[in-house]
């Protein structure tokens, strides 16, 4: 059988066969909650694939109570989830409760497993095939449901470089079960594979990717009639959590550097989180509420409009695995300023896409920032590199790593 045949003999095989996701962050119907979006957008090519597919989305829930005391999010209270369907995908939502330390985390996996466990029986869900999406604490539940079920297993490691360095040096034997037991790891960027490949021999990098059909180069002007922005000024755009992992703070550092000398720049951050009070706090201290603008959260089908009015976007993380928005930004045919941190260095490869600095680097960020407003970008050029990045595209790699699995499973029975 010459490979074409082989390839469409699998993709018929698909077509009986059942997948099942597991993961912390799942968007509701409306997408307006938003983690995990990446992992939704990653499904929107594989499921014509597949018979069906189960996606269960492991909420924790932390305690009231206890959210005072940091800059935690009271999930639950936040958001009303619902289960839904939309075409063959199947989700729901499971919450349990946890407290925000490591040993609550690493406790709550025993728990959870069982109630993810009675679920699937209650539900009598059927699958052939399991994805985790993060270690914790899918990872942990889908070698556990693996060694139940013995259904061949996958494992996406999403969590940012610092992050996994950080779950690497626990010990925690849990999460080195989910790397030791997995059939495959898929990494999101290619820096921290050596770490994995210590835990399992079969890991490989494929990268985070966007939706062509959304995220594409649309006139600049027209997306600025659409959001009611000024034509006159230059515009920098971010969107992510406002938490501390993505560096706001820096970023509002640096602009207050640019506009000594250039009063024609609006930075504006979309997204919502534990640190927008405080962000909005410095913004006011440092004289910047002309020029620096939260925006709150911005609805999905909006980001792209925001994307094509920028002139530049930034994203000033402290530490990443591989950021979709990255991928989103590049398609519109933006100009990336970020940090050298996780995937970011591996996509940015020259200074034709974007700069890059050091993270935490006010300084170096604003002298990017500058110098990025006065550059002539080609944005035909950035937009035509993005394509390799397109889920259609991606998606391609991770049936491969489905193909590899599944057919190795048959040769085991």
């Amino acid at each position: 059988m010459n490979t074409k045949d082989s390839k469409t003999c699998f993709l018929t095989r698909l077509k009986n066969t059942n997948l099942l996701i597991l993961s912390s962050y799942f968007p509701d119907s409306k997408n307006k909650l938003i983690g995990g979006i990446f992992i939704k957008n990653q499904l929107e090519y594989l499921k014509d694939k597949f018979n069906r597919i189960d996606v269960i989305s492991m909420i924790p829930y932390i305690p009231k109570s206890f959210v005072r005391f940091g800059k935690f999010e009271h999930r639950k209270e936040q958001v009303d989830l619902k289960n839904y369907t939309y075409d063959n995908v199947h989700v729901h939502y499971i919450y349990y409760y946890t407290l925000p330390t490591n040993f609550s985390r690493k406790h709550s996996r025993h728990f959870l497993f069982w109630k993810v466990k009675k679920y699937i029986e209650t539900k009598k869900i059927k699958f052939d095939l399991v994805h985790g999406h993060f270690s914790h604490p899918a990872g942990y539940i889908a070698v556990k449901l693996k060694k139940v079920y013995n259904k061949p297993t996958i494992l996406t490691v999403h969590e940012d470089s610092s992050f996994l360095r950080n779950e690497i040096s626990r010990k925690d034997y849990m999460l080195e079960s989910a790397w030791k037991n997995s059939d495959f790891i898929i990494r999101v960027n290619k820096r921290d594979i050596p770490l994995l490949k210590k835990f399992n021999k079969n890991v490989i990098n494929i990268p985070n990717g966007f939706k062509e059909k959304i995220f594409h180069p649309i006139d600049k002007g027209k997306c600025r009639r659409k959001i009611r922005l000024r034509n006159d000024k230059k515009i920098l755009f971010t969107i992510s959590g406002l938490v501390e992992q993505k560096g706001h703070t820096y970023a509002i550092k640096a602009m207050s550097k640019v506009v000594k000398h250039r009063k024609d720049v609006i930075y504006f951050i979309g997204g919502f989180g534990p640190l927008k009070n405080s962000l909005q706090k410095e913004i006011g201290s440092l004289g910047l509420n002309d020029n620096i603008k939260l925006l709150g959260f911005v609805p999905d089908k909006d980001v792209s409009l925001w994307m094509n009015a920028c002139d530049i976007f930034l994203l000033p993380s402290l530490n990443e695995g591989n950021p979709t928005v990255m991928f989103e930004a590049l398609g519109c045919g933006k100009p990336f300023l970020g940090t050298n941190v996780g995937g970011i260095p591996e996509v940015i490869i020259n200074h034709k896409l974007g700069l890059l600095t050091e993270p935490r680097r006010p300084d170096k960020l604003a002298k990017n920032i500058l110098y990025a407003l006065k550059k002539k970008w080609d944005y035909k050029y950035i937009s035509n590199y993005a394509k390799q990045f397109t889920w259609k595209n991606i998606d391609k790699k991770i049936l491969e790593v489905y193909e590899r699995c599944l057919n190795e499973d048959r040769l085991q029975r």
